[in-house]
Order: structure tokens, then sequence, then C-alpha cells
């Protein structure tokens, strides 16, 4: 689109160019009017958006157009909804934008002569937000499967892929990766309480994570189930081994016939009631956690106390005093053990020996890392009918197990502690004596306190901790999301050092205590944010005679604060500017100065690694001290000089009157522009010229040319008294004095000459009868100009 604009009257016809607007302009007739054509700014180039992840703020950026008086910037969404920017600036913060969405953005330039008209919009550039962050995290374990769990979630707008991580009591983390709303986590142990995470990504951005509700998994199967019966002939005691995420246990004991006993117990031992005396019962314990049961434990069998004997005649033999007892015999009973009492009748002594049992041999002890659960095992010995297991702490914890065979595991080991174990054979009522102690160190103790902090220059990470008891020697780990290697470091002390860790990684750090035979991980969760990465893509533009530099850099891994943009000139004179986004303007850049330039990513601990540096140099200074000298009033030279300036590489020189320009340039600090003309007085300037920039013009000095020789020369001869008077005709200048000469036959010797400063003048005392050329000349500033043209007459 075109429109035409007035303009004033000029003298002759020429088509003047000025950035895209062309204006044609000719000479018209008296009280005509000039028109020039402006066409419409074009659509702005280069349009580019930058989105910060974390907070979905956007920039919309692009280059400045000619002819316009503001830039229109919209943003659609996914949904068609819109958002708009006015701005006289190349960019816009949107900072409404909606998480999940794909913005597309548009610019248009808007005509600067007050017309409705603009440049149309440019083509969309696209980019999206990040993820809106997922919701509703559940998790289910599958009660059919041990090592298993699903973990489902509402859709996240945006989202394209989902990495779910869990991390349990007794294992340091689980994960599984989804594109849907579900994913299913394998290899679980039983028994797990897991913390479930889930962050959302499109590729681009990811959310921060999300936590989800605790999950359990399948509770563990008891271990190590025992059964005895109890001094009551219709009940029997049950134990076994806390098992790992259970809430409470059901015991089992099944009759042959089918019948089902049950008991319920939040311990690790219950009773089951009302069985039959006599009788054998398959028996079985399983665990709960109230969403899902365990397996079946190892079935043993339950053989319950006899039943009382029925039917007890007693026949004594006088003679003999011998006593004949007689039974119905009893389901169950593989003897009888008989108690007589008399206050008055003599009997035959019958004698029950009771042996103390003997001592158990070859006792050993193991121990479960995962459980802390001691396994304790040693030889039959004789005369014991069940045997009782000691376990004493060197700390003062007590705890014990029993049972009928030579095997019993102890449970709840207090971590950290040197157990003395012995093992005692049980007869009845009778103890015998302990066996040789034998030695068993617990688990080692979570190491706690674990602090991290980190040398931002070397990016190396020192991790302190409390060491927990029973604890050797140590692992620290580190582990991140983004970095897939494992980064350690091992002692024997309470802090070690991992260095040359990469840039811009979320740590999370765990420390492992590794005791005599078990390794026990730490269960407080900490992190570590490493330096940010060196800023890359650094780029640097500055317009010409501008004092500000426009820097922009792509943005760095890591937690970034804000950056810091650094320019230090040749001199060390530094400046700086701060932002938090990937772009800033350094301004206050002294002309003729080169300027190294860098950006250093800042988070709220650490300053990151400098980028690589930009040079850049800014336009020269403006020459100073500009003198003009009139080398020769005949030539019109003129000879420019001036003092030198920063940066310059050349100089550009120009005289300028009211109806023509000259120049001149030079390497050096003076030039000469020849032949300036006569009468003419010009501003002269100075410009400094260095990579096709150029500097502010420097202040005006003015030189004026000789004055014009005088013309129309004419002489008006009174005879009377030989005078002449000589008039002429000169441009109208002030403070010009004219010289008419006459000179005579006999050359310069008999010459005449008046002086004034009007247009005429009288020569006197000519010689009669004779000839004289006459001329005038004009004077100025002691600069004569060349003479006229000459005016002969002949004297009377």
């Amino acid at each position: 689109m075109w429109f035409l604009v007035p303009r004033r009257t000029v003298p002759s016809l020429q088509m003047v160019k000025a950035g895209r607007s062309t204006a044609l302009q000719r000479t018209p007739p008296a009280r005509s009017r000039i028109w020039s054509v402006e066409n419409a700014p074009c659509p702005p180039k280069a349009p580019k958006v930058y989105r910060e992840c974390s907070t979905n703020v956007i920039l919309f950026s692009w280059e400045p157009t000619n002819n316009t008086a503001y830039y229109f910037a919209i943003a659609v969404d996914s949904d068609d909804l819109v958002m708009e920017c006015v701005t006289v600036e190349t960019s816009c913060y949107f900072t409404d934008t909606v998480c999940g969405q794909t913005y597309s953005f548009y610019v248009s330039a808007v005509y600067s002569g007050g017309l409705d008209c603009n440049s149309g919009n440019t083509e969309g550039v696209v980019i999206k937000t990040a993820p809106c962050l997922p919701q509703n995290i559940y998790t289910i374990a599958n009660c059919n499967s041990i090592s298993s769990a699903i973990i489902t979630w509402d859709e996240a707008a945006g989202a394209e892929a989902y990495v779910v991580e869990a991390r349990g009591n007794r294992k340091d983390f689980y994960n599984c990766t989804s594109a849907n709303t579900s994913c299913t986590i394998t290899d679980l142990d039983c028994g797990e309480s897991l913390s479930v995470w889930i962050v959302a990504t499109n590729g681009e951005c990811t959310t921060d994570p999300v936590l989800g509700d605790v999950a359990e998994t399948v509770p563990c199967i008891p271990q190590n189930v025992s059964a005895v019966e109890t001094c009551s002939s219709d009940s029997a005691s049950l134990t076994w081994n806390y098992a790992n995420g259970a809430i409470f246990y059901i015991g089992m004991a099944t009759h042959v016939n089918g019948t089902v006993h049950t008991c319920v117990a939040m311990a690790a031992e219950c009773t089951i009631p009302d069985l039959r005396c006599g009788e054998a019962y398959d028996v079985y314990v399983m665990s709960t956690n109230l969403k899902c049961n365990s397996s079946e434990s190892q079935h043993v069998t339950l053989q319950t106390a006899p039943c009382d004997p029925q039917n007890i005649t007693t026949v004594l033999q006088c003679d003999t005093n011998t006593a004949n007892v007689t039974w119905a015999a009893s389901a169950g009973a593989n003897g009888l053990c008989f108690h007589i009492t008399s206050s008055s009748l003599l009997f035959s002594s019958l004698l029950f020996s009771s042996l103390l049992p003997c001592i158990p041999t070859n006792v050993a002890a193991a121990l479960n890392c995962t459980s802390n659960i001691a396994s304790i095992t040693w030889h039959n010995a004789l005369g014991a009918t069940w045997y009782l297991v000691k376990a004493e702490g060197n700390q003062g914890y007590k705890t014990s197990c029993n049972n009928t065979v030579t095997h019993c595991d102890i449970p709840n080991l207090q971590c950290g502690q040197e157990y003395s174990i012995t093992v005692m054979g049980m007869n009845g009522d009778c103890m015998g004596p302990a066996s040789q102690p034998v030695t068993l160190v617990s688990a080692p103790c979570p190491n706690t306190g674990i602090q991290a902090s980190l040398d931002c220059s070397t990016n190396s990470a020192l991790i302190s901790w409390t060491p927990g008891n029973g604890s050797l020697s140590f692992n620290a780990i580190l582990q991140s999301f983004q970095d897939p290697q494992k980064h350690n470091c091992f002692t024997n002390g309470s802090s070690c050092s991992i260095s040359s860790l990469p840039c811009g990684q979320h740590y999370n750090i765990s420390v492992t205590g590794h005791g005599q035979t078990c390794s026990t991980s730490s269960k407080t969760l900490v992190t570590l944010d490493m330096a940010p990465c060196v800023p890359t893509q650094v780029n640097v533009s500055l317009s010409c005679g501008s004092d500000t530099a426009s820097v922009s850099w792509a943005a760095s891994s890591g937690l970034v604060s804000y950056y810091t943009v650094t320019a230090v000139d040749d001199n060390g004179h530094t400046l700086t500017c701060n932002s938090s986004s990937t772009s800033c303007d350094i301004s206050g850049l002294a002309c003729g100065q080169a300027y190294n330039v860098s950006v250093t990513a800042m988070s709220v601990d650490c300053t990151g690694q400098r980028s690589d540096v930009r040079r850049i140099n800014t336009a020269p200074c403006a020459p100073q001290s500009v003198v003009s000298q009139l080398l020769d009033c005949q030539t019109g030279d003129v000879q420019i000089s001036w003092q030198s300036s920063k940066g310059a590489q050349i100089y550009y020189a120009q005289a300028k009157s009211t109806d023509k320009t000259l120049v001149c340039n030079s390497t050096s600090t003076s030039c000469i522009i020849p032949a300036l003309g006569c009468g003419q007085t010009y501003n002269i300037t100075v410009v400094a010229e260095a990579n096709g920039c150029s500097s502010n013009t420097s202040a005006i000095s003015q030189v004026t040319a000789a004055p014009c020789p005088p013309t129309s020369v004419a002489a008006v001869l009174d005879c009377s008294t030989n005078t002449v008077l000589v008039s002429w005709s000169s441009l109208a200048i002030s403070g010009v004095h004219y010289t008419a000469s006459a000179i005579g036959p006999l050359g310069p010797s008999s010459g005449v000459e008046c002086n004034t400063t009007n247009l005429n003048c009288t020569l006197a005392h000519l010689q009669c009868g004779s000839q004289y050329n006459v001329t005038v000349t004009a004077t100025q500033n002691n600069c004569t100009s060349k003479s006229s043209t000459e005016y002969s007459l002949i004297t009377g």
C-alpha cells in the first residue's frame, strides 16, 4: 500500500531513498505541491519465541521494521483463546500462558503515518508450554503378584510421557515410564511401603515431581512357623517371625475332617482355641495389610495334648505292697506319668527319674540382612524336648525364641549391636546348661544428619553424615533423573568428596553404611543442585552509533536464578546487566572501544562457568577540535584538520554551503578540499568511521571563500576634470571592500585606484588623452578576489 505525502518545493528533479520510503520530487509550476509516496511497513522478520519451562512465561521477539508506530502481537492457544500485546519495542512478554497448551504467535507492524494500516501478520511461530501437573495419583498393589504394583493418574494436559519413581523402605528406587495414564512397577520386594512421585514431560519441558499416596506391596510370608501344644489339651500356641508389611496375622489350623480353627494377632504369636485333644492339625500362618494377604507360610503339623485317661482303676496287692493301675487308652498318648499320694499307706517306691538335658553343641548364627532376622541352628541335645535361645546385645537389648526342633529365628534385632547367643535344652520344667556363646553382629543402623556442600568452581560435592552404629565403612551415592550414571565415594570416616560432577544436575544423596556382614542405606532424602552449565550460542548485536549492545544466549541446564552479562573493555572497565530470561541489553558502552562480552549463569549458591567470549567494537568517537583554513584565496583550496578519534579507521570531512557539498577523506587527521569557489560560506564537519560504522558528526567549523570578482563594470568619464566614476555589480555580502584600478599606457606606475565599500567609486588624476584599462577586485577577511573583466576608456 502506498501513501501520498506533501513536501516542500525544490528547484530540481531528484529521487531520494530512505529506508523503504521513496520520494519523487519535481520543480512544479508556481503554487503546486510535491507528493511523497510511502509504503506500509513490511511484516516483521525473524520472529522468535523463548519459553521458561518452570513459569510458562514466553518471550516473543522480532526484528524492527521501518515506518512503524508500534507493533501488535497476539498469542493463540490450542483452544483458540487469544492474548494480545501492543508495544513500541521489538518483544513482548506473555505471562498469563497456561500449562499444557500449544501457542501460535503472530505480530504485525502498524504504519506510523497515522492511517489505519498495518503490515499484516507474520507466519505463526509455534511453541508448547510445560505440561500440567498430574493429579489423582493412585497406586494399587497387585495382590496376585508380590513383585508388581500399578500406578494410575489423571491425564495431564500437554504431557507426552510420564516418569514414575517410587522409593521403598528397604530398596532405594523403582521406576517406570509410560505414554498413557498408568504404568506398572515390577521387581518389587514384599512388604514395601512405597513413596511415589510422578513427573510429566512433553519432550521439551518437565514438570516438578508430584507426590502420590503411599502404597503398600503384598506383605511378606511369615517364616519359621512353630506350633506348640499348651498345657491345655484343647489349644495350641503358634509363633513365627515378623513379616515385613504385615499389619496383623491369621493363624489357621485344619483338621483332617475339614474343620478350620483360626486365631488373629498383631504380634508374632497367637493361640488357637477349641481344638480336639489328641488330634493332628495342619497349621500355617498368613500376613495381611488389610488390602492384600500374603501367601500361606510353610505348613507344620500340630499334635494336641493327649486326652485325659478314663476309667482308671487301682488294685492293691497287699502282700507285695504294690498297686496295679488300669485305665482306658487315651487318644494321642504315648505314655503315662503317675503321681501317687498317700497319708496312711506305705507303698513301694515307684521311681521316675528326670535327668537334665545335655548341652546343645555346634551352635551357629546367621543374619538375614534384609529382615534383620537371626537364624540359629544347633545339634540335638540328649534329653531335651524343646529348646530356648537367648540373644543379649552389647547395649543391653535382650530377646529370645524357642522351638522343639534344632533351629529357631530371632526377629527384630536392634541395629548396630553385637549379640551373644546361647541355646539351652529344656525337659519338662528343667532347663539344661547353656551352650557356648556365639557372636552375631546385626545390620548397621542408618546414617543420619546427612549434609552436602558444593564447591562451585570445581563442581565437587562434600558429603558428611553421622555414622550409624555398627558401620565399618561408608559409600555416599549421588543419583539424578537426568544423569544415568551414579557417582559415589567410599570412606571409613564420616565424610567424603565426589569431584568433576556434571553441571546443571539435581542429585538425590544417600549414604550406605557397611557393617560386618550387612549394609544399610540412609532413609532421609537429601538433595544437591550442581552449578548451572555454561550458557551457549552467545550472540551480541550492536547498532552503529548505539551505546547499547543486545546479548542473547541459549538457556543453561540446571537451577538458574538469573544470568549476568559482562562487557570488559581493554582498559579493564566493566559493564554488566542481569536477566532472568535469555537476553539482556548492556548500556553505557563508550565510543571507540573494543569489549569482551561473556554470559554467566547464576544459582542461589553458585556462580557458573563463564561462556565463550564475544568481542565487539563500538562506533568511533566524534572527531574533536575541527579547524578549517583557506590555503589559497585564488584557488579556493581549504585544509581541514582535527584530533584523532578512538577506534577510527578513516575520516570523512564535508564542506557544505547553501548550494553544494564537497568532501574529502583521510586515514590521518587532516585533508584538503580543493576549489571551494568564490563568495560562499561553508559549514565544515568531520565524521570517523570503522568497520562500516560512523561516529556522530563533529562540531561545525566555518570557512568563507574569497569574494567573487565584481561584474558589469562600467566607467563614466568627466572630461572637464579627467575623473572617472566606476560602477559594478556584486553579491550583497557584508564586510567586503572593493578596489577599482585604472592602468595607463605606462603600466602600473601610471595607474590610479580608489577604495570603497559601495558599488562605485571615482578615479581622479587621470592623464588626459590616455587609454586606461579599468578593473575591480573585492576583498573580505584579507582575501582578495580575482580581477573583474577589464573596461577600457580614453581620457579627453
